[in-house]
């Protein structure tokens, strides 16, 4: 069964930096450069193909079925934040929940 997600990178009361849809392929071992000391450990993380062909990370942002985004979004302002880019907004970090090791 494919399962459609959405990934967003980090919100506030007015605006959704959002990485997209696309589908949730499994966990698998994020790069290093994502993951850190959690790649050269082996753990794993959500692997989600973005409908753009990017791939991002469950230790990277807030996920969940695209029904459960698109209600979480509602009527926020949406910025799309293309994944590794950087200046696009800042990643999430331990402090603002997100799972990553800082790097």
């Amino acid at each position: 069964m494919i399962e459609r997600v959405g990934a967003i990178q980090k919100a506030d009361a007015e605006t959704v930096w959002f990485y997209g849809y696309g589908v949730y392929q499994g966990d698998t071992v994020p790069p290093e450069s994502i993951g850190g000391m959690f790649s050269r450990l082996g753990i794993e993380s959500p692997t989600i193909l973005l409908d753009n062909g990017y791939t991002v990370y469950g230790c990277e942002c807030w996920w969940a079925p695209e029904d459960e985004v698109k209600q979480m979004i509602e009527n926020r302002a949406v910025i799309t934040v293309v994944p590794g880019r950087p200046n696009t907004a800042s990643r999430p970090t331990a402090a603002d929940g997100g799972l990553c090791p800082d790097h």
